[in-house]
């Protein structure tokens, strides 16, 4: 053990520190990163859900003008040959109504001819009227016929001219959905992208905090886990983080932090102070040798005592605040060193009562 060991451990644990304090630092950044976009995450959430319903609306919407823009080709497809029929039908109203005038006709003729014979045959007369009243009836429903036949014609001859325009139009009202459609998907996936970097940063600070809840005390320290009564749960109950909390937890890491650092200089400063007693008093001892063999006993036992009592000193403080921090910085921190200066202290001490009793005898 020397004092290049007692530095390397201090320099090793001060790299530790200060990655410790980065690793804290950077956790607190994201809780308040997080803190700060949370409110923006929350509204994100809703505006996507609006979005989708939205955007479902919207594809009903486009597949019902798909099929009533497919009808409305499908019917003016149909149109000439419906338009041809209507033609054939008034063509054969007409025919039908001329039929119906000449019966009519024909039943008047047969009626004033009853008219004469009455006398000789009022049966036939009879029969002329009933042809008559039928023919009016036939005629006039002919007529009503086929006024609506001609009314529905120029209709669909109107409607005809009219489609082509109106699918035309239907068809660039499609294109416009359509493009509307693509534009809130994008929307929707950029909006769920951002969700996803939230939701990415928060499941790396979660982590981080798994891991500073599974940290090991040293020192016989209480953990940060236990100083937070054994609570390791930051849910806020909707599968997200309860941020404050999570900074709270910085805060007890933080202290479990100072507390170790104020074990680790402590533990450091006595080795160091122990190591450098050890080496004083390997010094005195030589000292007091090399008085002894110019035989000068009075400096020579002086010397021995100082190396006893510094041999001892160091023992004593080395070995205060424990070797647990120097063991983990990877120093051979056994009983050997400390042994060797119990014994040069005691070879000292016996060294100045051998040389005290020699002046006195």
């Amino acid at each position: 053990m020397n004092l290049n060991d007692v530095l390397a451990c201090k320099d090793y644990w001060e790299e530790k520190g200060e990655q410790t304090t980065a690793d804290m630092n950077k956790l607190e950044d994201g809780l308040n990163q997080l803190k700060e976009n949370e409110q923006a995450y929350l509204d994100g959430q809703d505006k996507i859900a609006d979005g989708e319903k939205a955007l479902a609306d919207g594809e009903q919407a486009y597949a019902d003008g798909q099929a009533e823009l497919a009808k409305g080709e499908a019917d003016y497809a149909a149109a000439p040959a419906k338009l041809a029929d209507a033609r054939a039908q008034i063509a054969q109203g007409e025919k039908d109504l001329a039929a119906g005038e000449d019966k009519l006709a024909d039943g008047y003729k047969q009626y004033n001819q009853g008219k004469k014979d009455y006398k000789a045959a009022p049966a036939k007369l009879a029969a002329a009227k009933k042809q008559i009243a039928q023919g009016e009836k036939d005629l006039a429903a002919g007529e009503a016929a086929l006024a609506t036949g001609k009314a529905q014609y120029a209709q669909g001859q109107a409607d005809y001219k009219a489609a082509p325009a109106k699918l035309a139009d239907g068809r660039a009202k499609l294109a416009d959905a359509e493009k509307q459609l693509a534009d809130g998907r994008q929307e929707l996936a950029d909006g769920k992208a951002k969700l996803a970097e939230y939701e990415d940063g928060e499941q790396q600070v979660r982590d981080g905090l798994a891991t500073l809840m599974a940290t090991e005390p040293d020192g016989g320290l209480t953990s940060i886990l236990d100083r937070r009564n054994g609570d390791a749960d930051f849910d806020n109950g909707d599968n997200h983080l309860e941020l404050d909390e999570g900074l709270e937890a910085v805060e007890v890491g933080r202290g479990y932090q100072a507390d170790s650092g104020v074990l680790i200089t402590k533990e450091i400063t006595n080795r160091a102070v122990g190591t450098a007693a050890g080496l004083g008093a390997g010094a005195l001892a030589v000292l007091a040798a090399i008085l002894s063999f110019l035989r000068k006993n009075k400096g020579a036992g002086i010397s021995a005592l100082l190396a006893a009592a510094a041999g001892g000193a160091g023992i004593a403080v080395g070995t205060s605040a424990g070797t647990e921090f120097s063991s983990i910085a990877g120093s051979l921190v056994g009983a050997t060193p400390w042994i060797a200066f119990g014994v040069l202290g005691g070879v000292a001490l016996v060294h100045a009562i051998a040389h005290f009793a020699s002046k006195n005898a």
